[in-house]
């Protein structure tokens, strides 16, 4: 027997029906609508479409605007989990466009760093984290990697702008 697809819904149908019995139904109430518009004589725009997943009515395509960005964040979020290439691809892209580096400098720096903090030295690979690319907020220049805990510190100490000798005499004589 032969497979044929609703042209609706697109569901697969071993059957001589061109719709399934849900679309079906939908399109004979979509008829009596038409027909009594046009009695009451109120135009009717016969080649409005309706979104596949929440059935509003859009101008094209298969989808309304809310359900083609929650579609495309699914599957873009299951291909990042399933395609480790694609994941270095964006990791890759993400750092060229916050930081200016290529991947490569990256693991230079991570090399010459032997793969660790540069102020604490922790292992890059402690609870499966990646070394945060430390760079000035105003300049943009690449300083080194750092752990997360290390680069907030010196994000939260740069932002203070307070000399660093008076949180030190804070913490001695506070114990």
């Amino acid at each position: 027997m032969v497979v044929k697809y609703c042209l609706m819904c697109h569901s697969g149908k071993a059957s001589k029906m061109f719709y399934c019995t849900k679309c079906a139904k939908e399109r004979v109430k979509e008829a009596n609508r038409r027909y009594y518009l046009k009695r009451k004589g109120i135009p009717v725009n016969k080649n409005k479409k309706r979104c596949v997943l929440c059935k509003k009515i859009i101008s094209s395509g298969f989808y309304c605007g809310d359900c083609y960005i929650e579609n495309r964040k699914k599957y873009y979020k299951k291909r990042y989990r399933r395609d480790a290439r694609y994941r270095k691809r964006v990791r890759a892209s993400w750092l060229k466009h916050k930081y200016g580096i290529t991947i490569t400098l990256r693991n230079r720096m991570l090399r010459k760093q032997r793969g660790r903090c540069y102020i604490c030295g922790k292992p890059e690979t402690l609870k499966g984290r990646r070394l945060c690319v430390d760079h000035n907020q105003k300049t943009g220049k690449i300083r080194r990697l750092l752990c997360c805990s290390c680069n907030l510190v010196i994000g939260k100490l740069e932002k203070a702008r307070a000399p660093i000798i008076k949180y030190i005499n804070y913490l001695n004589n506070e114990g």
